[in-house]
């Protein structure tokens, strides 16, 4: 889904009508299926390719209508950031970054499920990846949301932050109650010096933070140890 959703929005100049993203989508998808995912054109996988196509073109569709709405005029896909912010070395792919006149910032990650969590965690000032792009990014109140391919498809938007117009986007949910990108960046940033101890060569650091099992994706396995303390993927 990336790779599609790259080529649509990583060839600028500009951003499509929502419309024409969709039918690139499918343009690339379709060739995509062909070259490199053989296994979902293989006899009794239509309904799960399918399911996958519409997702994307569905996202395709939403990512072009919110950016748009929020006054984005150029976009930037799996886009290097990186800077030494608050003493901290960072460094990350953003999956989606819009920019416009005035400062206008808008930071998409793309997740393949987990709407809850994701909901959840924009709520609890959780949504620690999300943060730190805002902070790498430089603007001053960026716009931060979640577009989430399956089941269905959802763009989650921060709404302390949100771009004018989001709310109105059919499949967007402007998050009541969740803060800012910037203020979450702040309560991370504090557990990181708090916690400096923790993450070093011989301690155990999970691959990923902790999530019920109803908001795995589909497919993915996780093992937790003993303790309920860490949880990584073990099979696909």
């Amino acid at each position: 889904a990336h790779g599609v959703l790259e080529s649509v929005f990583g060839k600028g100049p500009g951003i499509p009508t929502p419309d024409r993203a969709a039918e690139l989508a499918q343009t690339v998808f379709e060739d995509r299926l062909e070259k490199d995912a053989s296994p979902l054109a293989l006899p009794g996988k239509s309904a799960r390719t399918n399911q996958l196509k519409t997702a994307i073109l569905n996202s395709a569709r939403l990512l072009a209508q919110a950016l748009r709405s929020a006054g984005c005029n150029s976009v930037e896909m799996e886009a290097e950031v990186k800077a030494t912010v608050d003493g901290l070395k960072l460094k990350g792919y953003v999956d989606c970054i819009g920019r416009g006149p005035g400062g206008i910032t808008f930071i998409i990650d793309i997740k393949r499920g987990g709407y809850a969590y994701r909901k959840e965690s924009l709520v609890a000032g959780k949504a620690f990846q999300l943060a730190t792009y805002a902070k790498l990014s430089g603007a001053k109140d960026p716009g931060v949301g979640f577009c989430i391919l399956l089941p269905k498809n959802h763009l989650l938007i921060a709404e302390e932050s949100a771009p004018a117009g989001c709310d109105r986007i059919t499949g967007a949910e402007v998050v009541e109650g969740s803060i800012s990108a910037l203020k979450t960046w702040k309560i991370f940033h504090k557990f990181l010096k708090e916690n400096d101890d923790w993450f070093t060569p011989s301690g155990k650091v999970p691959v990923r933070p902790l999530q019920p099992a109803e908001s795995w994706s589909e497919g993915v396995r996780m093992v937790l140890d003993e303790n309920k303390e860490e949880q990584f993927a073990c099979g696909y």
